[in-house]
This record gives C-alpha cells, sequence and structure tokens, in this order.
C-alpha cells in the first residue's frame, strides 16, 4: 500500500537530533499560532484510528481497498507500541479544545541500515501524521513533528 502512494523501498526521512527543537519543552503544553500540542494517552486512541484512516484516504486509497478491521489492527498496534515501543501520541488542540492534529512516533522495530550500531542506537519512526484540512499551513505538523523529536531524544533515537 506504501508504494502505491508514492513511496518507494528505502524511503527514509532522517531528521539531525543532536540540535534541540526550537520552542518544544518535552511534556509541557505550549501555544503556538493559536493551538496547543500535547502528550496523550490512550483517550486519543479513536482519534489515531480515525486519522491514519482518513490520511489514507486523504492520499488517493479507495475506500474498498481499506480492510474493514483497519480500526480494529491499528488499535491493536497501538497498544502493542504502547507496551513495546516507547510510543507515544501528541495532539494538537485549538483553543476552544478541539483536537484538530494528531501524530504517532515509537522506537523502530525492523532490520537497520548497516551503519548503525545498534547497541548504541535506535530509529525513531512517526506515522498518522494528521491535521484537519482547515488547519493546515499553520504550522500544527511542524509542531507535532517537533515533540515527536524531543519524544526520541531520551530515547537515543536517530
Amino acid at each position: 500500500m506504501y508504494e502505491r502512494v508514492g513511496f518507494k523501498a528505502g524511503n527514509l526521512l532522517l531528521a539531525d537530533l543532536s540540535q534541540p527543537s526550537v520552542d518544544t519543552h518535552l511534556g509541557e503544553r505550549f501555544e503556538v499560532n493559536d493551538f496547543v500540542v500535547e502528550a496523550a494517552g490512550p483517550e486519543a486512541d479513536k482519534v489515531v484510528v480515525k486519522n491514519w484512516r482518513q490520511m489514507w484516504l486523504e492520499a488517493g486509497v479507495v475506500e474498498t481497498e481499506l480492510k474493514p478491521d483497519l480500526p480494529k489492527i491499528t488499535a491493536s498496534f497501538i497498544e502493542t507500541a504502547r507496551a513495546k515501543l516507547q510510543y507515544q501520541t501528541f495532539i494538537a488542540r485549538n483553543k476552544a479544545g478541539c483536537i484538530i492534529g494528531s501524530a504517532s512516533c515509537q522506537s523502530w522495530r525492523g532490520p537497520l541500515p548497516l551503519v548503525l550500531n545498534e547497541s548504541v542506537f535506535k530509529l525513531g519512526t512517526v506515522w498518522a501524521v494528521y491535521v484537519e484540512p482547515e488547519y493546515r499551513r499553520n504550522g500544527v505538523a511542524t509542531s507535532l513533528m517537533e515533540h515527536c523529536m524531543d519524544h526520541w531524544r531520551p530515547l537515543v533515537c536517530i
């Protein structure tokens, strides 16, 4: 499915985590451009599941191509990732308190490039980055990604 929406084998976006993000502090709420980003727990899982599905639809996947049990599969993955992969959801809320975006991050489970020493480094991965259409191009996704990178730093993810 990833290849269908434009990803190619080996595509990775790497971020340099040696420099701290601007205006972010892990575990704290902060306001930027009329929204707040915060870490969330299992109470946000339904939003992540909904956003993950919506992201695929907006990427051009036909609804009939999505597995009918995608919500259950995604929720199960989140539960496992939370227990084993240092999973964290970040959500963005508007001033009214409504969730306007989310991102999920965790440590990578899978083979690492041969140039990395697995005993020293881990890869961090982010998925299900989604922002409601009317809030896009206002820094919401950037702030969500900065929080993900702040989450990875103490996990020694690169």
